[in-house]
């Protein structure tokens, strides 16, 4: 049973639009955006399937020579 309504659902999905969409912005600010957009259209390609028992692949791989410096210096 859906205890929560439809506009309920609207608001909360749009709420957290906003915050990925600053969250990203915050990134690229940084410097830092490389990958995170791919990874979230990934997530939200993988959402959008249905009528699955399971999802199997390999994990990600990103090469050092890719990732933003700052990070690859704090990893």
């Amino acid at each position: 049973m859906d205890c929560i309504n439809e506009e309920d659902k609207k608001e909360n999905v749009q709420k957290e639009i906003r915050k990925l969409a600053e969250r990203l912005v915050e990134l690229h600010r940084n410097h830092w955006d490389g990958i995170w957009i791919r990874i979230a259209a990934n997530y939200m390609r993988v959402a959008q399937i249905r009528d699955i028992d399971m999802i199997v692949g390999n994990p990600p791989w990103v090469k050092w020579e890719y990732l933003p410096q700052t990070y690859a210096e704090k990893i």
